[in-house]
């Protein structure tokens, strides 16, 4: 005879908690968001790589922190979700734009020597009426170099008193954005105006104190249009003929280019040329009010046995672009 169990009685269910997490719709739409973000971020990163190929591919490029800031927000939000391939595609895109990146990241030896020469690049922005502005600017830095961007005659004769102890200088100024202006403390010698590309540009030689440095002034058209960015590209190729031809060499100026623009990086490749901005970290000058979050399209650029001993983005003066103040060596 099998022993009898009692049967329990079926006990009231409990009490059904609410879902704590979010309702079905809204978990899908933010699904569909982080994926669009994670496409988008690695459409964005592949495209800047491909510059060479269509002058729209080459605008991604410039835009390589903020990929590099929205690569990693995804990346984190696919790890959060449990997505391996989202996490995957999203650290690619987080390693690539930080390769990109990495030589802000490197300076460069120091030089060995001790003379310097000291140099202002001031985009002045030629509708702006900041005239003061730019004048203490120059008062206080005391440069040996200054190269002006976009000034007219208005420009110039503003500045004039400010300029006074630099008493060699090259002026062409215009009445569009594509003036520009010499001012050495050191003798200029062989002074040319160029246009390659078909953009105006100055070139001298510097006597300084080290030596004699060859310098170009340049100011590319912006990119803004197949046929402008054609021009710009134009101008790169002849800057780095030219560049290559010399020993050593100084070029600088608005560039309407970051370093990770590939025809920007095939000038530098092509003519040994060094940013000097490298080493300096995460820098801007365009548009202004951003600051380092902003753009670096205005450039130092080095050949030979100049180095950097100091760089520095400078304040706002009322130009869409802040200015570039570098300390040379060797």
């Amino acid at each position: 005879m099998g022993i009898v169990r009692p049967v329990k009685e079926p006990s009231a269910d409990p009490a059904p908690r609410e879902d704590a997490r979010a309702p079905r719709w809204a978990r899908r739409l933010s699904a569909a968001m982080g994926t669009s973000t994670l496409l988008a971020v690695a459409t964005g990163t592949t495209f800047g790589f491909a510059g060479n190929l269509w002058w729209l591919f080459d605008l991604f490029a410039h835009f390589r922190l903020y990929l590099l800031a929205a690569a990693v927000l995804v990346t984190l939000g696919a790890v959060l979700l449990r997505s391996r391939r989202a996490a995957a595609l999203g650290a690619l895109a987080v390693i690539a734009n930080g390769a990109a990146m990495q030589p802000l990241f490197v300076a460069g030896p120091p030089p060995e020597g001790e003379h310097r020469l000291t140099v202002l690049l001031v985009n002045v922005e030629r509708e702006n009426g900041h005239f003061d502005a730019i004048a203490r600017l120059i008062d206080a830095q005391h440069p040996d170099l200054v190269a002006l961007v976009e000034p007219d005659q208005r420009w110039l004769s503003a500045l004039d008193a400010a300029l006074s102890g630099l008493p060699y200088r090259v002026q062409a100024p215009r009445g569009d954005n594509f003036g520009l202006a010499l001012y050495s403390r050191y003798p200029l010698r062989s002074i040319e105006r160029d246009a390659p590309g078909g953009f105006p540009a100055l070139r001298a030689v510097i006597d300084t104190p080290a030596g004699r440095l060859p310098l170009m002034l340049v100011h590319p058209p912006p990119p803004l249009g197949a046929e402008l960015s054609a021009a710009r590209d134009a101008t790169f190729v002849e800057i780095a003929r030219w560049a290559a031809t010399q020993p050593e060499a100084v070029v600088l100026g608005d560039f309407n280019a970051t370093l990770y623009s590939a025809p920007f990086q095939a000038m530098l490749g092509s003519a040994d040329l060094r940013v000097a901005a490298a080493g300096q970290g995460i820098v801007g000058t365009w548009p202004a009010p951003l600051g380092a979050l902003g753009i670096l399209i205005d450039h130092v650029l080095l050949r030979g046995g100049w180095r950097v001993v100091d760089f520095a983005v400078g304040p706002l003066v009322g130009s869409d672009h802040r200015p570039v103040s570098v300390a040379l060596g060797r």
